[in-house]
């Protein structure tokens, strides 16, 4: 096994361990939430580089030849979209947070769903990112659904942030990138995804708003 092959490994061990302490806790909490209610997957949801390996492997194993075509087409939608409210870049002029935090303000205003929402579900809900498990509303789901803009509860990011603290950045990078950004390649060829200015993990950015 190549020293690459060992890293991904472990970041994904570690990656279950982070995933299963936060989904634990957040079992502890009173919350409305249940299937089908998906008001807060209609936004950018951000996926973390310790959270790749898992969902490449799930969409390689799991997923059907039908839930592809169907993540292409989500996939060229979402990209259409994201450009459409974003200016032209380049390598040379990357779009910076605060513009892709801009355009998340737009996407959340017009309820822009995430591509991997498939009819009212999650596809990739075992392996879904770190910040779609901790976010809870504990009085009404309509909360979410009046209000796009709605931020996770503070006791839920403290969740967030304890099991962040499971991975090492010395060992594999603490970056995001939009969730559609990690599947473009592989499922939306004839897109353009336009380069974005690296953003490291930032305790202080996760789930700030607009």
């Amino acid at each position: 096994m190549t020293e690459q092959y060992k890293l991904i490994a472990k970041v994904m061990a570690v990656s279950v361990i982070a995933h299963s302490q936060a989904d634990a806790e957040i079992a502890n909490i009173k919350k409305v939430c249940q299937k089908g209610c998906n008001a807060c997957c209609h936004q950018i949801v951000d996926v973390f580089t310790w959270e790749e390996p898992a969902i490449f492997k799930y969409l390689a194993k799991v997923f059907t030849a039908a839930q592809k075509k169907q993540l292409a087409r989500n996939i060229k939608q979402w990209f259409n979209r994201f450009n459409r409210n974003t200016r032209p870049a380049n390598r040379s002029s990357p779009l910076t947070f605060e513009e892709i935090r801009n355009v998340e303000h737009i996407f959340r205003e017009n309820k822009y769903a995430c591509p991997f929402l498939m009819g009212t579900s999650c596809s990739i809900y075992p392996v879904r990112p770190l910040v779609c498990r901790v976010h809870y509303q504990a009085d009404s789901p309509n909360n979410c659904r009046i209000d796009p803009h709605i931020t996770t509860p503070e006791d839920a990011q403290k969740v967030f942030y304890k099991a962040a603290e499971n991975f090492d950045p010395t060992v594999f990078p603490k970056a995001k990138k939009p969730l559609a950004y990690l599947v473009a390649a592989d499922f939306a060829h004839d897109i353009q995804s336009k380069p974005l200015q690296s953003v490291v993990y930032d305790p202080n950015n996760v789930f700030g708003r607009v």
